[in-house]
């Protein structure tokens, strides 16, 4: 478990980008892994840009694939956020998980097609 998640009341505190399984590509259907993949992508490429956005650095617009990380953030953070009482099984979980994956695709290809216009960016 991540202290730092947990630090900022993230639970359950598991870290998805340090967190590598080495099976799933054996358990899961080839949708299922494609969708984890896009999460833990968009993951990774949040903790490359969290800094630069949090202290005003980053130019909304320069990148399509950073702007639909940020735009994307609170629903990757509900996503990755359950509270103890909270049960969701396997297969919704799934279905949850191949619908915020298509949230990030379909938000970086519009913002790629609207060609880095600027626009307000904030982070989550």
């Amino acid at each position: 478990l991540a202290r730092a998640l947990a630090n900022k009341s993230h639970y359950p505190a598991v870290s998805v980008s340090e967190s590598i399984s080495r099976v799933m590509s054996a358990i899961v259907d080839p949708q299922h892994l494609a969708a984890s993949r896009t999460i833990m992508k968009a993951v990774a490429i949040w903790n490359e840009i969290e800094d630069l956005v949090n202290i005003g650095a980053y130019a909304a617009g320069s990148n399509a694939e950073y702007d639909a990380v940020i735009q994307t953030r609170p629903a990757i953070l509900t996503y990755l956020q359950q509270a103890i009482a909270q049960r969701v099984s396997f297969a919704e979980a799934r279905q949850q998980l191949i619908a915020l994956a298509q949230q990030i695709e379909e938000t970086t290809r519009r913002l790629s097609k609207e060609g880095g216009r600027a626009r307000t960016v904030t982070a989550a």
